[in-house]
């Protein structure tokens, strides 16, 4: 044996041969296609990309068997999302389940997912990517098939990558990539940078691998690569795609030292996160200001807490099934109490193992932990098969894809998950069991065969053909529906909807949608139906309760009215009073819906001030009631009363606003500008200057120096005339000395410095101030609000 092996042919010895394995071609284009196709995102993108895994089991099933653990865990990770479908009686369901029963326009569900049609779209979805880890688990390439699947994925990706550059550079993008920078084919710079990311890992270890066995022109190409990978994770501004380059290389070189026992490794790992890192502080760009800003915000500027928090609770109330797959936008609103984001309803909490354990519950977490196990032991007892660099990059995209999974949903997006899938499965050993028999393999087959079929129905989903809609989803009936709107066929557009809701009972837009067709079509209380479903399904939002009562504001002022009510219910407490105003406004048309609207919350000062004001001439004989009910403003609100006193001035009242803030300190604290306003009118600038400097906020100032430092810098002065900073402290020092005249020359002079600080305005009006000089003093407190607004 061993002299066979000397005589074997200088060509098989070499490393770099392009050995493509059967389906190898097909295998990389269909994950390749998962990332062009705007990230698998249309749901005629799934459908290509499905066809294309049902294809592998078609035209080349495998033929032996992987390892039993390996084909355990993927048919749990199959099955685990079917405990959605549990009967809702046999776990405990949380109180907004109960409260939407009883809403008649809403479907209730009988099983755990709140709409189950949703949650089957999605399994179906789940399981194509369980097929695609399943053939790669069950192919037994050999080094050469391995190397050259990963130099095919890596060098598409790239292309794909020049293609983006281009694309962004040009404005000539194709029409599906509806990135929000404009670069790349992903919605999100994140999902598009962790693929870019991964990209960059591999090609980083083939260029290594080229380089240890001298292949001059695979360095070269390589080397182009990762330069151009990395290239685009800087344009694409991605803090994601960095982290995922950067850790993925360290974790390339510790995983690459660890298999070959060569621990010298350890250090190049350790330094090629040091030079990465430098090289990314000196020319990091936008990335760079993205990342400080990370830090300079930190933990309380990030509403991803808050998300955490929340989707936390969700988890709590379905720990073991979850609410199914595709759930989570659905189900999130019945949590969503944090005022700051009452304007919008999130689609993901930026953690995919949140968003996995929202929707398939602990069971499923478990699982894929375990999945994760296996997969980890197996690649362990192959890290001495060659080609070591290729398996653990492998392991490396792995590993931080898991990672990935904390801080983003990047892996939620096939775009991102399938290549994942596809590398990970290099670094796996063959498989080399007993081989498949006959008949197992014909059925293997079939299911392609049905897979293919399931691809086929979300491709018709592209030419808008609703064939299953309860496999292709509710696009398509959604798209019809505006269309026979449009053409005046409201009853079937109406019933298209309708539909649409069954399918979907959770979905507030079809809703929506449904009850604006029914109003037009004169169904009015079907109309009132649907809207009250959209109120149950966003009970913390406030937003489409305001547009409720302008489609009724024509129609029903009882109505109109409800709906508004709900809005300032539920909008933030510094909102509402800006809201009721805009309603009175948008009623001066309608006298019912304004009479009304006055009989609202006859006890608040806010809206009864907010009365006021939008009642113009008659507003004055609502003013004393108003002043009597907040004992002259000593029970409103603080944030009212500048308000008020403005108001009154602007009424003629000054004399009323006068005697109101006399003896009264609340008053003259919160409206003093107001009343400051009113002095200067009055020529009173004496006055004017007492509350802007008692009540006003007052500049940051350096801190005062000692006397004794005045003659060091009285001679610093003189040597350096022109220096800002040593003038300052020039007038500080003879602020101390008490040698008032020359610090009010001093600040005189500085004003003339270019670039001089907004403060020193502020210092000479309260100089002047002081003095008796009070015009000089008024003019010099209005530069230093000029400035210090710019």
């Amino acid at each position: 044996m061993a002299n066979e092996a000397k005589d074997a042919p200088a060509w098989h010895k070499r490393e770099d041969l392009f050995v493509v394995p059967p389906c190898g071609w097909l295998l990389v284009v269909t994950t390749l296609l998962a990332v062009a196709l705007a990230g698998g995102r249309p749901l005629w993108a799934q459908g290509i990309v499905t066809v294309g895994v049902a294809l592998l089991w078609v035209l080349y099933p495998p033929k032996y068997k992987p390892s039993k653990a390996a084909v355990r865990v993927l048919v749990l990770v199959a099955l685990a999302p079917l405990a959605a479908y549990l009967p809702a009686a046999w776990l405990a369901m949380p109180e907004w389940r109960v409260g939407l029963a009883e809403v008649p326009s809403i479907a209730a569900s009988a099983v755990v997912s709140p709409q189950p049609w949703m949650t089957f779209h999605r399994w179906l979805l789940w399981v194509v990517g369980v097929l695609l880890a399943g053939w790669c688990t069950g192919q037994s390439w050999d080094h050469y098939n391995r190397d050259t699947l990963a130099r095919m994925y890596t060098a598409g990706l790239a292309g794909l990558t020049v293609f983006a550059i281009f694309g962004y550079a040009t404005g000539l993008n194709p029409a599906l990539w509806e990135s929000t920078d404009g670069f790349g084919p992903f919605i999100s710079r994140n999902q598009w940078g962790s693929v870019m990311g991964m990209g960059g890992v591999m090609a980083m270890a083939i260029l290594h691998h080229s380089f240890r066995h001298s292949h001059k022109s695979g360095v070269i190409f390589w080397g182009v690569a990762v330069a151009l990978l990395a290239g685009g994770i800087l344009s694409n501004h991605s803090r994601g795609g960095l982290v995922v380059f950067i850790v993925g290389g360290f974790a390339y070189w510790m995983f690459y030292g660890l298999a070959r026992k060569q621990y010298r490794y350890a250090a190049i790992a350790f330094s090629f996160m040091l030079i990465a890192f430098a090289a990314f502080a000196l020319g990091g760009g936008v990335l760079l200001e993205r990342f400080v800003g990370t830090f300079e915000e930190g933990l309380s500027g990030d509403l991803r807490v808050e998300f955490y928090r929340m989707t936390m609770t969700m988890v709590h109330d379905a720990p073991v099934a979850g609410f199914g797959l595709g759930n989570f936008s659905f189900v999130f609103p019945f949590y969503q109490d944090y005022e700051p984001i009452a304007g919008w309803r999130p689609l993901h909490p930026d953690n995919s193992f949140l968003l996995l354990a929202s929707e398939g519950g602990w069971l499923l977490v478990l699982v894929l932990v375990a999945a994760f196990g296996v997969f980890f032991k197996l690649s362990y007892e192959a890290r001495r098969a060659r080609p070591t660099s290729i398996r653990a990059a492998a392991l490396a995209c792995t590993v931080v894809l898991i990672l990935n999974t904390f801080f983003e949903v990047s892996a939620h997006r096939i775009g991102v998950l399938f290549p994942g899938l596809f590398l990970a499965s290099l670094s796996l050993p063959p498989a080399n069991g007993e081989r498949i028999r006959t008949y197992k393999r014909r059925l293997m087959r079939v299911g392609g065969l049905l897979l293919a079929g399931i691809g086929l129905i979300w491709i018709v989903a592209a030419f808008n053909w609703p064939v299953f809609p309860r496999i292709q989803g509710t696009a398509a009936l959604r798209e019809l529906a505006g269309q026979e709107n449009q053409a005046g066929n409201k009853e079937q557009a109406i019933a298209l909807l309708e539909q649409s809701t069954q399918l979907r009972p959770l979905d507030w837009d079809a809703h929506w949608a449904l009850a604006a067709y029914q109003l037009e079509a004169g169904q009015a209380d079907q109309a009132w139906n649907q809207f009250r479903a959209v109120d149950a399904l966003l009970p913390h939002l406030h937003w489409m309760l305001e547009q409720e009562g302008y489609f009724w504001l024509p129609v029903n002022a009882a109505r109109t009215v409800y709906a508004w009510n709900r809005t300032l219910q539920r909008a933030p407490r510094g909102q509402r009073a800006t809201k009721y105003a805009g309603f009175l406004r948008q009623a001066k048309d309608y006298p019912p819906v304004q009479a009304l609207l006055l009989r609202l919350y006859a006890e608040n000062p806010e809206m009864e001030f907010v009365r006021i004001r939008n009642a113009g001439p008659a507003g004055d004989v609502r003013l004393p009631r108003f002043l009597a009910a907040t004992d002259n403003l000593s029970h409103a609100p603080d944030h009212m009363v500048e308000s008020v006193l403005q108001h009154m001035l602007e009424r003629g009242r000054g004399d009323e606003v006068r005697a109101l803030a006399e003896g009264n300190p609340r008053i003259k604290r919160l409206g003093w500008r107001v009343l400051a306003r009113q002095a200067a009118q009055q020529k009173n600038l004496q006055e004017a200057l007492d509350l802007h400097f008692q009540y006003g906020p007052r500049p940051a100032l350096p801190a005062p120096i000692s006397r004794s430092d005045l003659r060091s810098v009285e001679r610093a002065a003189a040597l350096a005339p022109m220096d800002i900073a040593t003038g300052i402290a020039y007038y500080q020092g003879l602020e101390s000395a008490r040698r008032h005249d020359d610090a009010f020359w001093q600040l005189r002079r500085i004003m003339d410095f270019p670039n001089a600080p907004a403060y020193i305005w502020y210092l000479a009006a309260r100089t002047a101030h002081e003095r008796g000089r009070h015009e000089e003093a008024w003019d010099f407190l209005q530069t230093y609000q000029q400035k210090s607004k710019q």
